[in-house]
């Protein structure tokens, strides 16, 4: 049978951990949206560029990655506060053991 041992130091590491994965996926959004947003001059102009970006779907498609990346990125933030609140109650709760025990 295994054993599973969480404390509130691990659960407070978890969550700064969480909590930098966030923050790079940030990163990784910002970097992204720089990356598309060199406008029509990076695909022309002309008839063949419109079709790549706006008709070939590359423009929307960018977009959407670019959203979506924000919003993992959110959900990992609103998971690293969470975590860290419960290892706050925990720890509150082992120290209230602790004094009654």
């Amino acid at each position: 049978m295994s054993r599973v041992q969480v404390t509130s130091q691990s659960v407070a590491k978890l969550a700064e951990d969480v909590d930098s994965f966030g923050e790079r996926l940030r990163g990784i959004a910002r970097n992204a949206a720089s990356a598309v947003s060199p406008g029509e001059t990076a695909w022309g102009d002309d008839k063949f560029g419109a079709k790549f970006a706006v008709e070939g779907e590359f423009d929307p498609s960018s977009t959407t990655m670019v959203d979506n990346t924000g919003t993992i990125a959110t959900t990992f933030d609103n998971l690293a506060s969470g975590l860290s609140t419960a290892a706050q109650d925990l720890a509150r709760t082992e120290q209230t053991n602790t004094q009654q025990f």
